[in-house]
């Protein structure tokens, strides 16, 4: 009778996440632990379906057309955990896409032509922690409202100015972690003010994948990381380099 009672009470487990898994749009997988990914990525979309399961924790939706992020965009998936819009051609967004996101960790809104933000739209993410966007769009971000960025430890970004990163960065205070940069050169030179930003954060990766010339860089503002990579660089001068590397020396360096 017990054996009995186990195999309906998984059966009806089984049978509950399966009905939950029904997607006429989207692929969707289970994973352990309650993970269920909505895998929209490539089907032509021009909004959020909203026929993924309710309680979806990745969405992913790059390589669509949705070109607007409507207010309450996502506010059927308030499970969500990581979001992909990559490549959307989104240009526009309303002032609250991001309604009932409050479960969020990860979200990459990279390479979609929005050049500004109108609102601050980041303000319900308060677990926000692994953003990937274009240096243009998070300095675009309201200063009145960089505290929204606070939580944030790792950015993975490119583009933006050819020689200093913006100010938006003093905000993020709980920044460990940055990735700059893809295949072009997206820092041209880097320079004494290069890292001014950095000054008061405890930053420990650093890691720019592309960067064309490089001349005497003060790092002084860089002292807390523990790991520093430039590569792909077209122009290093050792000679003005070296000297600059006593602010990390007696660091376990990776």
């Amino acid at each position: 009778m017990f054996y009995l009672s186990l195999f309906v009470t998984l059966f009806a487990v089984y049978l509950s996440h399966a009905l939950c898994l029904e997607s006429k749009l989207c692929n969707v997988s289970f994973i352990m632990d309650d993970d269920i990914i909505c895998d929209c990525s490539s089907r032509g979309l021009k909004s959020i379906p909203r026929d993924c399961p309710g309680n979806t924790t990745q969405l992913i939706m790059t390589g669509n057309n949705l070109h607007l992020l409507n207010n309450d965009a996502f506010i059927h998936f308030p499970k969500l955990q990581y979001l992909n819009v990559e490549n959307c051609n989104i240009s526009k967004t309303g002032e609250t896409p991001f309604t009932k996101l409050d479960l969020l960790r990860e979200l990459n809104i990279k390479n979609n032509p929005l050049s500004a933000f109108q609102w601050n739209i980041f303000t319900p993410l308060v677990t926000l922690q692994n953003l990937w966007i274009s240096h243009d769009l998070l300095a675009a971000y309201p200063e009145q409202s960089w505290i929204d960025l606070s939580k944030i430890t790792h950015v993975f970004t490119n583009g933006g100015p050819t020689e200093i990163l913006g100010n938006v960065f003093t905000a993020m205070g709980s920044l460990i972690y940055l990735y700059y940069g893809e295949e072009s050169c997206d820092i041209q030179i880097l320079h004494n003010f290069t890292f001014e930003a950095f000054t008061n954060i405890s930053i420990k990766t650093l890691i720019f994948a592309s960067t064309c010339q490089i001349y005497f860089v003060e790092f002084l503002p860089l002292q807390s990381v523990s790991k520093f990579s430039i590569s792909h660089q077209g122009k290093m001068h050792m000679s003005n380099m070296l000297p600059v590397f006593h602010v990390f020396k007696d660091h376990k360096m990776e």
